[in-house]
């Protein structure tokens, strides 16, 4: 990293947070209008917010790119895991 890369670091921690919460604060709006009563219902509901969502688009900028598969699964599981999480914990809370 650059010396300009480590002092905006902050910044971008602080963007990527504010993105995290706009995810979660949608997949809880979801929750909420659908209402899964079940943790396999919220599971069902992540994992098709996730693949329809995510691992879609992320897969045809990954193809255009011409960037690896294995950064493919990486990148778009952490994203579908994340909004399986807040899913999940979601559906518990209510």
């Amino acid at each position: 990293l650059t010396e300009e890369d480590k002092k905006s670091a902050p910044f971008m921690f602080a963007k990527t947070f504010i993105l995290d919460f706009i995810i979660t604060f949608s997949v809880a709006i979801l929750v909420n209008l659908i209402q899964p009563i079940t943790i396999l219902s919220a599971l069902k509901i992540s994992l098709l917010i996730g693949v329809g969502f995510v691992v879609a688009p992320f897969f045809g900028n990954f193809m255009y790119a011409k960037r690896s598969i294995k950064l493919f699964f990486i990148e778009a599981g952490y994203h579908v895991f994340c909004i399986t999480i807040s899913a999940i914990i979601l559906t518990i809370w209510n």
